[in-house]
This record gives structure tokens, sequence and C-alpha cells, in this order.
């Protein structure tokens, strides 16, 4: 993993029940919630020949803190501190973790696949170094979630930012190549990707449990407050996420502001996230709430996060950009309509099946327009459950996972067979 765990998001919550006490005073902690472990659990279920570690730089840890969670998945924490970045000439601040490298550099020496989980950071190419003269497979998956360097280029004005983002994008192809596989969970960004690389580009997205997030039962009845809303004659929108600004929260709530006064409808918003942001949000956000048009859930999850799916009649994935989100899977598998903004993986199958509604570029006029039609009796349509499950089911996600791993250690394994004995052979020749 490239980022610290973010303990500013669970600053209202309890520890995690996996955590420990730092010498100063603090404490470092292990939620298991990350892309990483909801993968490696789904692959461990799949394959009993493999074993898979979870890496993470920790800005708290004074150690390296390890924990095995029953189904064999090891999740360690590595201590870092963060580094200004000479190849963004200081622009950007990334994390270093020195125990984390060494470590990698003595597991090298074992039957290793390492799984990069992001384009541009500065430790992803102090990685590339260690590994580039290893035999160990290389795969790097992109999340679909950041502008690559060079499209960052065509909005950049400083001539400083410029020449920084040319020498990102020389490292980030010096990255890219020398992984043996390359896959991102947003289309678009697959296609870009595989017309500058000119080579196959995986679409491998998150996966989720449709077993779990299925259509709400027809004796299923909503809760109070929401079926109080629904008997106001209210269309219930929900997004759910992380507060930070890329989420787009903010746009979500500057939109309905506009239409308080000619629609009836109730924004839920559900997560937590960065302080001040969550702050921002409720601040401009509290005469909507004043109104009984829109409502704030802290984080939960399971099956209180599904009632209020079951509650809700459309759901609104607003981000700036994103890899596919997985609140907006869970969405399809309730078989809710779902509104999307473009940057984002779920659109491009609600655009290829004519699903739901896809979002212009942001506007509040656009966006606000839009959201009124739909108020105004636009139907959407949800996407059809069997597609869903076949792009997101972790069976499918996990087992193509799983296929790629398999496939890149044999290709691994051959190139170390050759390499051997070719060495063998130049040894007969030297004798």
């Amino acid at each position: 993993m490239e980022e610290s765990p973010a303990y500013s998001f669970y600053a209202d919550q309890p520890r995690p029940q996996i955590g420990w006490d730092t010498p100063d005073g603090r404490w470092v902690g292990i939620w298991g919630y990350d892309w990483p472990d909801q993968l490696g659990d789904e692959v461990l279920k799949r394959a009993t020949d493999l074993a898979y570690e979870v890496w993470q730089p920790d800005l708290r840890a004074d150690r390296v803190y390890t924990h095995q969670f029953p189904n064999g998945l090891r999740h360690s924490l590595f201590p870092a501190v963060i580094k200004r970045d000479v190849v963004s000439l200081g622009r950007r601040r990334h994390l270093k973790s020195e125990s984390l490298l060494a470590e990698l550099r003595r597991r090298l020496q074992d039957d290793v696949l390492v799984q990069l989980n992001n384009f541009r950071s500065a430790q992803t190419l102090e990685i590339l170094e260690l590994v580039k003269s290893d035999p160990a497979p290389l795969l790097i998956t992109g999340h679909g979630s950041s502008l690559l360097p060079w499209e960052e280029m065509k909005s950049a004005r400083h001539p400083a930012t410029k020449v920084s983002l040319l020498l990102e994008h020389m490292r980030f192809m010096k990255a890219i190549r020398r992984a043996n596989f390359v896959t991102d969970e947003n289309q678009s960004q697959v296609k870009k990707l595989e017309k500058l690389l000119r080579r196959e580009v995986g679409y491998l997205p998150m996966g989720s449990d449709f077993d779990f997030w299925i259509p709400r039962p027809a004796d299923w009845t909503r809760p109070p407050a929401f079926d109080k809303l629904k008997k106001e004659g209210k269309t219930i929108f929900l997004s759910v996420g992380n507060f930070i600004s890329r989420k787009r929260f903010d746009k979500l709530i500057e939109v309905f502001s506009s239409l308080a006064n000619v629609s009836q409808f109730c924004l839920v918003l559900v997560g937590h996230g960065e302080p001040n942001y969550s702050s921002f949000l409720k601040r401009i956000g509290s005469a909507l709430v004043e109104r009984g048009q829109l409502i704030f859930v802290d984080y939960v999850r399971g099956e209180k996060l599904r009632e209020i799916y079951w509650s809700s009649d459309v759901y609104v994935a607003a981000a700036a950009s994103e890899g596919t989100s997985v609140a907006a899977e869970y969405a399809a598998g309730c078989a809710m309509p779902i509104i999307s903004a473009l940057n984002n993986g779920i659109a491009d199958l609600l655009t290829q099946l004519q699903c739901g509604l896809v979002l212009p570029e942001y506007s509040l006029q656009s966006w606000a327009e839009r959201f009124e039609q739909v108020l105004h009796g636009d139907s959407l349509r949800a996407l059809p459950l069997p597609v869903v499950k076949e792009y997101y089911d972790w069976k499918q996600v996990a087992s193509r996972f799983i296929y790629v791993y398999r496939r890149l250690f044999d290709t691994a394994s051959r190139r170390k067979i050759a390499f051997e004995s070719q060495a063998r052979e130049q040894v007969k020749a030297h004798a």
C-alpha cells in the first residue's frame, strides 16, 4: 500500500480490535477494510497454495507491527516518514519507509510476486529499482482515481510545474514499463494506458459480495424515519463514502440547495473523513438539514448500511475521479438506479447499457437540470443484475486476479530456469 492508515478518519470511532500502544503515548492499528486486505481475503478463499501479505507504511509506527488474520492474511505496518519528492521539484510529498524497502530486499530471495497499488508515488519508483534486476514478477494495479502526469500537464500554467510533471511522466513511463502486467479498475483509464503503452492492460475492478448486497426483499419495510420521508412524497437520494474533497459531497449539497424550494427530496450522506471537510459539509448543508432535505449518517457497515440502501430510491456517485466505486457496486447489487459522474468506472457500464444517468462535467446548472428532470419523473433503469455480478462479484474478480497471479508466477519461473541454465553454460564455457 502507498498510504499510511487513515487515523484521522476514525478519530471519532473506537480503536480497532487489532492495535498496539506506541512509546509516544499514541497507538497504531489495523482495521482490515482496505482494498488489498479485502482482495487478499477473497484470493485466499479460492487459492490455498498462495500466501498473501499486505505491507503498509505508517507515520505513527516506531517499529514493524504485524497481525495475521484467521484466514492467513498478514498485514504489516512499517515505520515511515514524509519526504519531499525530488522528481516533482518538491511540489509533492511522499511516504518513505526504509524498513519496508529493507524487508522487501530480503524477501525478494523467496518465491514472491510484488503487487503495487499506485502508478505515481516515489516509493513505487524505489521498489521498482529493487525489483528490476530480480526475476520476481511485478504487477501494478491502478485504481483509476488520479490523473496521469501528462493529463495534468494540459492544465498546468507555471513553467516549473510543467517541468516537474514532465519529469514525473518520465518516471511514470519507466515504472510502468518495468511491470510484467498492468491493470486498472476504470475502463476509460485502461484504454488510455493501452494507447500509451501499446500493450495489453487488464480491467480488474474492486469486488463486492452479492450474496449480501441483494435487492430489497418484497416483505421488507422501511425504518420509521425513512418511511416518514416516503409518506411525505420525497425521493431519497443516497451517497456513501469518505468525506474528502475528491468525493464532491460539497457539490451535491450545492446542487440540491439550488433545488430546495422546487422539489421534494431528501439527500442522505453516509460516511466520515477529514475533520475540516466534514465540518465544512455540515456548515454548508445546515439549511437543507433544517428543512429535512439532508441527513448526515455517521460511518456504518454491514446490515445497518444495507438497510439505508434498501430505504433509498437513487444512488449518486459524484466523485471527481474514481476507479469503480464500491459503494456504487453495492447499489447495483441492491437493484438501485445509479447517477454517476463521468470519471467513475461504473459510468462506463451505465453508458454501455444505457442505464441510470451519467452526469456531464460539473457545473451547478447542468447537474441541477439533470437532478430536476429525475425529480419530475424521468425514469432511471437499474443495471441488470447478471451483468453486475459478471463485472463486480468477488467470485469473478478474485478468480481473475488469481489467474493473473498464476500466469505471472509461471512466466517468472520459466525466466528463472532460463537464467540459471544460461549461468551454468557460462560457467562451463569459462572452465
